[in-house]
């Protein structure tokens, strides 16, 4: 069986194609060997994963879900002292999505502000000042608000923009949502991890560095090791991969089989037939 990616260079510029250009959808493919030891000796990177275990934990002894609650993370450096914060979304449907931000604070993380309603929403990021941008999308009804981290780790928030689309698409004919990335110029998107998956703390330096703007030369991203006929092989030979979706309404396989990840199911949920390799 073929291994995928040898390079975590290579995994981290395809990362970077895929998320920031927000394909919904798309699969990142990655060596399951790109996990930096190093990385995971970080005293915040240690505290934060414990935290995610004992939130799991705490969450699979909740009640009140019409399904058993799903938990995703992403982490993003709010006040940009350096060292990020992490957020946990959990929950079964947009109707009861819940989060908590954390930030590391005397070698542990703590909770920061109060528990966050996630429902129809998205993080984007806040480029060089303190903030994360929550954006909310509903029904025709758009709005962003502007979390800050105060220096005793607690949050405040202030109100970017609000738009009634609906309202405006009486007088303008295709008008569209207005994102964060349309007002605050470099926004983006923020993507949450499903919880058993490290990569985002592993590998936060090199992502942050992207979303800053210092992007790998595309050039130089074609294929993992220099080497043309590395997807023909990994197709036809039934390779194994690594896979995560780039939006949060699919599912995040992890190591599978190429040939499974075509399947009815695995990377989106209901649905009813198999991917189709196109090319």
């Amino acid at each position: 069986m073929a291994a995928l990616l040898p390079e975590e260079e290579v995994f981290m510029r395809f990362l970077i194609k895929h998320i920031l250009c927000m394909f919904c959808s798309i699969t990142l493919l990655f060596s399951l060997s790109a996990i930096s030891a190093a990385a995971e000796e970080s005293p915040w990177i240690r505290a934060y994963r414990a935290a995610l275990d004992d939130f799991l934990e705490e969450l699979s002894t909740q009640d009140g879900y019409s399904r058993a609650p799903d938990c995703w993370y992403l982490v993003y450096d709010i006040d940009k002292d350096g060292t990020p914060e992490m957020i946990i979304k959990y929950g079964s449907s947009e109707a009861d999505y819940r989060g908590q931000i954390f930030t590391f604070r005397n070698g542990e993380a703590a909770a920061a502000g109060d528990n966050l309603l996630l429902g129809h929403y998205d993080f984007y990021s806040y480029p060089d000042s303190n903030g994360i941008i929550l954006f909310h999308a509903h029904m025709g009804s758009d709005w962003a608000t502007v979390i800050h981290l105060e220096e005793d780790g607690s949050c405040s928030t202030e109100e970017l923009y609000q738009d009634d689309l609906n309202s405006r698409m009486l007088s303008e004919p295709g008008a569209m949502h207005i994102y964060p990335g349309g007002v605050i110029s470099g926004s983006v998107s923020l993507t949450f991890c499903p919880a058993e998956l490290s990569l985002p703390l592993t590998h936060y330096a090199e992502i942050g560095r992207c979303l800053s703007g210092d992007l790998p030369p595309s050039d130089t991203a074609a294929f993992p090791a220099q080497d043309e006929h590395f997807f023909e092989r990994l197709t036809t030979e039934n390779g194994e991969v690594f896979a995560v979706t780039a939006d949060g309404y699919t599912n995040s396989p992890g190591a599978v089989s190429f040939a499974r990840l075509l399947e009815e199911d695995v990377v989106a949920p209901y649905m009813k037939a198999g991917l189709e390799l196109l090319d």
